[in-house]
């Protein structure tokens, strides 16, 4: 009977530690350190920047203005990193920053192709990730989508940045921050949502391989994360954030291998969104999702050429 209640005691006490670390990535995720930076990447200059959020929450990233050949003011791309990625994106090395299953993500290379394209480009940490401060439990793009209006709020300042032709694509968080700010900015004229979600889909379809273990481990991960001060998971759903939406043109993205999202919940967003299109490409897990688009930066600079306006001039 002793050895029994001490199996059932590890059993339940490692089930609590692992529902508790599990929680730990949303109410106070870990950080990853950059790694590069513009200039030793690609040899393009950048500026080192630092911006408010509506809520007051400083955001650090980086400003990389357009090619000295272009007309200025120049349109500008913002780039938005996902979850538990800094600005560069996912380094995917450190497994207390990151979580099993995820793979490396390289957004310089993007903004690389942006940049060269005649775009400036923003690339910045979202709240509690990479160099930005942190602001209370992270929740999906429920809070963290101020941080794209802030992005948008110091753009529109610059005399070096068009108004007009700001666009900006973002990655899973990334993605769910675009949908999230949606009805609340007309500044954003082109928009492009990599694989965005709902958390507690994410959560479940993360969970399911493993059974009613998982079921049992992500309720109870949902719980850590409640009484570390998130709201119920439940409730983050972007879809609903969709109502009054702007009518910004939205391209939505969704690889058809990924087991961690779903491409009928991104249809339905698609559907929810007052002028959008889909693009769901054949795709392994959800991680080449993400990487698609990196490495076929002509997919999203078509989207923004089409709806920012033709490519900028150079100076003769």
């Amino acid at each position: 009977m002793a050895w029994l209640c001490f199996g059932l005691s590890a059993v339940v006490g490692l089930y609590l530690l692992g529902c508790a670390f599990s929680a730990r990535t949303m109410v106070r995720p870990g950080r990853q350190k950059l790694w590069t930076d513009p200039k030793a990447a690609a040899g393009i200059d950048f500026e080192a920047i630092s911006f408010p959020a509506p809520d007051g929450v400083t955001l650090r990233g980086w400003f990389l203005p357009a090619p000295a050949a272009i007309t200025r003011p120049a349109p500008t791309l913002i780039i938005i990193p996902g979850w538990l990625w800094n600005r560069l994106g996912n380094a995917q090395n450190n497994l207390l920053n990151d979580f099993p299953g995820g793979k490396r993500v390289e957004l310089m290379p993007l903004a690389s192709a942006y940049h060269q394209a005649g775009y400036s480009v923003l690339m910045f940490d979202v709240r509690g990730f990479g160099e930005s401060d942190r602001s209370g439990p992270y929740t999906a793009g429920w809070q963290e989508h101020l941080d794209l209006l802030g992005a948008l709020d110091w753009l529109q300042a610059r005399p070096d940045v068009d108004a007009e032709r700001i666009g900006a694509i973002g990655f899973s968080n990334g993605g769910n921050c675009i949908v999230f700010a949606l009805a609340h900015t007309e500044a954003l004229k082109a928009a492009i949502a990599v694989q965005p979600t709902k958390l507690s889909l994410f959560m479940a379809n993360y969970m399911k391989p493993f059974g009613l273990v998982g079921r049992l481990f992500g309720w109870g991960t949902g719980v850590f994360y409640r009484l570390g001060g998130g709201p119920d998971l439940r409730l983050i759903d972007p879809l609903y954030a969709l109502r009054g939406a702007a009518r910004t043109p939205t391209l939505y993205v969704e690889g058809t291998g990924d087991r961690w999202g779903s491409v009928a919940h991104v249809q339905t967003l698609e559907a929810a969104t007052p002028v959008a299109e889909g693009l769901y490409p054949e795709t392994g897990h959800r991680f080449d999702g993400y990487n698609h688009m990196v490495a076929h930066p002509e997919l999203s600079l078509a989207f923004f050429g089409r709806h920012l306006g033709p490519a900028p001039e150079k100076v003769e």
